[in-house]
């Protein structure tokens, strides 16, 4: 049926209690490894076998679990179904076909995969929204940490800076010496979050789960932390702590040298 479906081990038996996993559900769900036994059925009554695994290119179609449809039918005491899927031939009228499924006949809805796939993501989409709307939050407020642990920062340095001034230094040195100090410590921060999330995904490991209510699923996603993604977040934690110093930095680079002199 699927093209670019790749069996991992074997397939199910015709009318025997086996499954096949899918190679992302296998890997976020206990219990799903060659030979292990699942339970399924209503009361959980119904022992099947994983006899084999099989991989899709990494698409949604790995996060379920197959097996022969009348025993799942059996071991749930329901004999509808909930969808179908079909292929046409090389050529086939794909508007055709979907009119005649949708007329009074069948009266189906019918769609193709890949639109169905993509009115799927749109849980997806929502969810990285969600993540970047927090990320930006966090921004936010880091910045306003970082100003104000740098007002703090020249508050305690006033003379230092004042005599930094008197030798020589300009204000841009300054500022530039203050928005240096924020942003490599910004940039420390960063790696060591980096090298937390790192451990993180190889502890827990990088498939995770998501619970679609649209067709009460769980489909499976995989985070990967690439070089680019780690260059993209030490970007992100250098503009923050550069955003945040500049204000204070600026109003170090600004005081009067012989009144910070004379302050305490």
């Amino acid at each position: 049926m699927h093209s670019n479906v790749r069996l991992l081990g074997r397939g199910f038996s015709t009318g025997s209690p086996e499954v096949i996993a899918g190679r992302k559900a296998a890997q976020q769900f206990a219990g799903l490894r060659v030979g292990d036994s699942i339970r399924l059925g209503q009361g959980e009554n119904r022992e099947y076998k994983v006899v084999g695994h099989f991989s899709a290119d990494g698409g949604p179609l790995e996060s379920e679990i197959w097996m022969y449809l009348p025993s799942m039918q059996s071991a749930y005491n329901r004999s509808g179904y909930s969808s179908a899927a079909l292929r046409l031939r090389p050529g086939a009228d794909v508007g055709d076909v979907i009119a005649q499924i949708a007329g009074p006949a069948i009266q189906l809805n019918a769609v193709r995969e890949s639109e169905y796939w993509a009115s799927q993501a749109g849980i997806v989409r929502a969810y990285q929204f969600v993540c970047s709307a927090l990320v930006a939050v966090m921004s936010l407020a880091a910045v306003f940490a970082v100003a104000n642990t740098l007002y703090g920062t020249v508050a305690g340095r006033t003379r230092e800076i004042a005599m930094l001034r008197t030798i020589g230094y300009r204000r841009h040195h300054i500022l530039t010496g203050f928005v240096s100090e924020a942003v490599l410590l910004a940039l420390a921060g960063g790696l060591i979050g980096c090298g937390a999330c790192y451990a993180w995904l190889q502890l827990a490991g990088n498939t995770k789960d998501m619970f679609t209510a649209t067709s009460f699923t769980a489909l499976a996603f995989e985070i990967h932390m690439t070089p680019m993604v780690v260059v993209v977040a030490l970007a992100s934690v250098a503009v923050v702590g550069a955003a945040g110093a500049f204000f204070p930095a600026l109003r170090a680079a600004r005081l009067d040298v012989l009144a910070a002199l004379r302050s305490e």
